[in-house]
């Protein structure tokens, strides 16, 4: 049976330092466990953020059995952690965020660069395969796209989703297919299983 590698990206969380799911993201969260519990999960492994941790619990909560763990790799490739959150440092966050997705290589003042990010995931992803069922990594949108980059061309990226690049939802879900040479890209930041519409939450 071909074994798959499902990169769930969180819910929607309050923008603020280390924030929780809102309700939409709780909702998406719900979502995914739907769509992936009928799976053959071997291993969970979740970034250690409040917004992944939270996300993962449905799933957790549906699959009590399969065998989960934080890991610091599945973490983002920059984390927005200002002194003071307000909308001038939500913004140099972002400049400092699209340098690095422009050039892979810049290393940013906090945080790393979008190849450096790329290979502590695919560590963890290469070291956490189970001896059977799938693995699972509910961690974040910007190091998926970082994997993808590393796997296939921009390119090809756009080919396969045309707004891939642009971001990837709350919550929607990257398949990896376990192949001889590494992995095969099956679907790229999936939303299907995502109700259509979900409310606002006023604390965004």
């Amino acid at each position: 049976m071909l074994q798959h590698v499902w990169l769930v990206r969180h819910g929607e969380q309050v923008r603020r330092r280390d924030g929780e799911l809102t309700m939409r993201g709780t909702q998406q969260a719900g979502a995914v466990m739907r769509r992936l519990r009928t799976e053959p999960i071997g291993r969970i492994v979740i970034s250690p953020a409040r917004r992944t941790r939270e996300s993962a619990m449905p799933l957790l909560t549906e699959r009590p059995a399969v065998p989960v763990r934080v890991d610091d790799r599945a973490r983002e490739r920059m984390e927005y952690d200002p002194p003071v959150v307000d909308d001038a440092s939500w913004e140099a966050f972002r400049e400092a965020w699209d340098r690095t997705e422009r050039d892979r290589d810049l290393v940013p003042a906090v945080g790393d660069s979008s190849r450096a990010a790329a290979a502590r995931l695919r560590d963890l992803i290469d070291e956490s395969l189970p001896d059977a069922g799938d693995l699972v990594v509910i961690t974040h949108g910007g190091i998926i796209r970082d994997v993808l980059r590393d796997i296939l061309s921009d390119d090809e990226m756009r080919s396969l989703r045309p707004d891939a690049l642009a971001g990837l939802q709350h919550g929607s879900i990257t398949r990896l297919d376990v192949v001889a040479r590494g992995y095969h890209v099956g679907g790229i930041g999936t939303t299907e299983h995502l109700p259509r519409s979900l409310p606002a939450d006023p604390r965004q």
